[in-house]
């Protein structure tokens, strides 16, 4: 039997098969699927996976992607860091977060691009935090991100 974090990881990871099969039946999305379609829709690498029958749930690894996707380990981390993202800049949380994207948006005009740009801040700072490293600082994650600028 899966422990309770396997459990919980399973079950979020449901969602990503159940919006998209949601998705691709035409039929209505509600709350959070309307964001985790979105992420789905700006990773055609990842539709074939969540196509699959939900045996797939356990998945770690996916072989190497593109050049824009290059290397991705873990699919359901990178499209989740995503809708983190989204959430990050649709409350403006940490403050200041959302100025910083409009700045990067602005001298980029592909957004999957420059939410790639801050996903690499987003990914050291968890990093660094789940290492023990450095406390889960909004002003590091928000330091990082300025150097984007």
């Amino acid at each position: 039997m899966p422990s309770p974090s396997v459990k919980q990881r399973q079950a979020i990871r449901r969602i990503f098969f159940q919006s998209w099969k949601k998705q691709c039946q035409g039929e209505p999305l509600e709350g959070i699927e309307h964001v985790v379609v979105e992420v789905i829709l700006l990773h055609p690498e990842y539709q074939s996976l969540l196509e699959q029958d939900e045996s797939a749930l356990d998945i770690e690894s996916q072989p190497p992607g593109d050049s824009q996707h290059p290397g991705q380990a873990n699919p359901f981390l990178h499209m989740g860091m995503h809708i983190t993202l989204l959430e990050q800049l649709q409350i403006d949380r940490p403050p200041g977060v959302r100025a910083i994207y409009q700045k990067l948006s602005s001298t980029n005009t592909n957004d999957h691009q420059t939410q790639h740009r801050m996903l690499e801040c987003l990914g050291q700072w968890l990093y660094s935090a789940q290492a023990g490293k450095t406390p889960l600082s909004p002003d590091i994650y928000l330091q990082c991100l300025r150097k984007l600028l």
